[in-house]
């Protein structure tokens, strides 16, 4: 997998996850998860889960601030198989 294709399943992700939570947002790469309240502290649990079982990873502790996780592009480039730094 590439960083564009995890890119593309953390977008499917993100959006399977608002929907599940009555959210209907127009959710693209550069959208800000918790400034717009798309993304909240419990649900962030659920996406770190998501990144550590699709990329075989572990978040590491330094990266678990909202810095790494303000829009999906920045998470996919902090995660994503190009900017993986576990």
């Amino acid at each position: 997998m590439d960083n564009n294709q995890f890119e593309e399943r953390l977008l499917e992700f993100i959006r399977e996850l608002c929907a599940e939570n009555g959210i209907t947002a127009d959710i693209g790469r550069d959208t800000v998860l918790f400034e717009n309240r798309l993304i909240n502290s419990m649900r962030i649990i659920d996406l770190m889960g998501f990144i550590e079982s699709e990329l075989s990873i572990e978040v590491p502790e330094d990266k678990l601030t909202m810095n790494y996780f303000r829009t999906p592009r920045i998470i996919a480039e902090t995660f994503g198989p190009v900017g993986e730094k576990a």
